[in-house]
């Protein structure tokens, strides 16, 4: 039985003057965006049905031949019946950027290598790992497990990595492209889902 979810704690960043050019950029298009995103939750075979309720994937079962090699998407992390976190893949990128010409290697981008990086438990580079290493894993550290970190005889990347595999699971939706899986994303982390704004990056 996973373990109930204690009350979150606040995390702040600060924005480098590129990630705070993307937010504004972002936040001028969302009146517009949000409407279209809004008309899609309506429907009867929605984005929302495959996020909150569509078919739930575990990373243990990491890699996944449903999930398009080269795609704009969002997705959803859960543990068991609770939504703990929504990430997007493919910002900035336009349909033209995932088709592949011919002669060219299909090399996988978006979807794909954003939840193959989750499951892979490394923390470099994925926020998505970071959080679950700080919130889930540090906090129930032992003092012999903090020893044997220290001594480097324990990795937290293998940790996090255990951890995902064993608890977590994931749903995907494909989108047009990076601003319609953006605008998807902000929607759900706002609480656009039943199950309410997502535990570790809500808005």
């Amino acid at each position: 039985m996973p373990r109930p979810l204690a009350a979150p704690v606040p995390l702040s960043a600060v924005p480098t003057s590129k990630s705070f050019t993307k937010k504004l950029q972002a936040r001028r298009l969302l009146p517009q965006l949000m409407a279209g995103v809004r008309h899609s939750f309506a429907g009867t075979v929605s984005t929302v049905d495959e996020l909150a309720s569509g078919t739930l994937f575990s990373f243990a079962d990491w890699p996944n031949d449903l999930v398009p090699r080269r795609a704009a998407g969002v997705y959803t992390i859960w543990r068991a019946d609770d939504f703990i976190y929504v990430g997007m893949s493919g910002r900035g990128a336009q349909s033209e950027d995932f088709v592949v010409g011919d002669g060219q290697p299909a090399q996988a981008k978006g979807l794909w290598t954003r939840l193959g990086s989750h499951a892979s438990g490394r923390r470099s580079g994925d926020q998505f790992n970071i959080y679950i290493c700080d919130r889930f894993i540090v906090p129930t550290l032992t003092s012999a497990q903090q020893i044997q970190i220290s001594h480097g005889d324990l990795l937290l990347d293998q940790m996090t990595r255990s951890y995902i595999r064993e608890h977590l699971g994931y749903r995907f939706t494909i989108c047009a492209d990076g601003t319609e899986a953006l605008a998807v994303e902000h929607a759900v982390r706002s609480g656009a889902l039943p199950t309410g704004r997502p535990y570790l990056n809500p808005l």
